[in-house]
């Protein structure tokens, strides 16, 4: 079974799922998926499920704007599988398989991931959705700690996390008494960097992975906020419990949030 998860900044995550044959997707309300959002065509694009090869390909019909796979504009058709993101706007459309464990995507390992002009890119263009809405509402926020709140209750939106949580610097004292894996947040801290855990049961560090059964977690993802002068304003951790879903379906996750000092 194939199921679609749209994710846009008017609001919470969609599900679709795939009937076999053509799918239509677009701004009309008669479209099998519909997009809410105003850069779609009424009849923007398509999405061929074949029950006999279990394979999908999307078709850009003539739209307006394009239809975009991994960042790259579909022109005509295009092959999916698991875990493809397609935009259309500012709408992002993630792909699933109900056994995407046996599909041909190799797993990223867990641990920290320094921050290079690539990754920025890649985080940026997949994430814009995120980063959009991100924008748009902290311009009304002046305070940091509001500020940073709303950043983590959009993460959580945009991302389908079971939990997103904002953890500020003068409670990094306290890890053992937070809902998420102390061993973690302590190596986000250490490194500064974003610490992934795409599959617990994967991780080669047995007290982080000892640590996240406990918690329930299969997948984490920890992200520090640092500021322009360098110091740490806070983290920013989340986790999802679902066995067959991975943080950020995919997306490489990157300290993404920086906040400059006043």
């Amino acid at each position: 079974m194939w199921m679609i998860t749209i994710r846009s900044p008017e609001g919470e995550p969609q599900e679709y799922i795939l009937k076999p044959g053509t799918n239509t997707i677009g701004r009309k309300l008669s479209n099998d998926i519909i997009i809410s959002d105003s850069s779609a065509s009424r009849i923007h694009a398509d999405i061929h499920f074949s029950t006999a090869e279990n394979k999908l390909l999307i078709t850009d019909l003539d739209s307006t704007n394009g239809t975009y796979l991994n960042r790259q504009k579909v022109a005509g058709k295009a092959p999916l599988v698991a875990r493809d993101i397609v935009r259309i706007g500012t709408c992002l459309m993630t792909v699933h398989h109900l056994h995407a464990d046996k599909d041909p995507v190799e797993r990223r390992k867990a641990g920290t991931r320094p921050l290079t002009r690539d990754m920025v890119i890649e985080s940026f263009d997949s994430n814009a959705v995120l980063l959009y809405d991100i924008a748009r509402q902290l311009n009304t926020l002046v305070d940091i700690e509001p500020a940073l709140e709303k950043v983590t209750s959009l993460i959580q939106m945009s991302m389908g996390a079971n939990s997103c949580q904002l953890l500020m610097a003068s409670e990094f004292d306290n890890l053992e008494v937070i809902d998420f894996p102390a061993s973690i947040a302590e190596l986000a801290i250490t490194t500064r960097s974003a610490v992934v855990i795409p599959d617990v049961m994967s991780e080669e560090d047995a007290r982080i992975r000892e640590s996240a059964i406990l918690h329930r977690i299969r997948s984490a993802l920890c992200v520090p906020i640092q500021a322009s002068d360098e110091s740490l304003l806070g983290l920013i951790y989340m986790y999802k419990s679902d066995p067959e879903s991975r943080i950020a379906c995919g997306i490489i996750p990157t300290p993404i949030v920086c906040i400059a000092s006043a």
